[in-house]
């Protein structure tokens, strides 16, 4: 499964993780995104649809772990 978008960051990406068929990526603003295969819900956009473009995910608490 390969999928390309594009998407519009402030910043540069600082953390990269790539699964089987998802990835996400953490920006220096502390922005989340994730993207790909999403059958088990990986990618953590509330369903286990493919994400064919970036999802930026909400963080409520300001703090991430990669």
């Amino acid at each position: 499964m390969i999928f390309q978008s594009e998407i519009e960051v402030k910043g540069a990406f600082v953390e990269v993780s790539c699964g089987h068929e998802h990835s996400a990526v953490l920006c220096e603003s502390g922005t989340v995104y994730t993207w790909g295969g999403n059958s088990d819900g990986q990618v953590g956009n509330g369903n286990v649809k493919n994400a064919l473009k970036p999802f930026k995910i909400p963080i409520k608490n300001d703090k991430v772990c990669f």
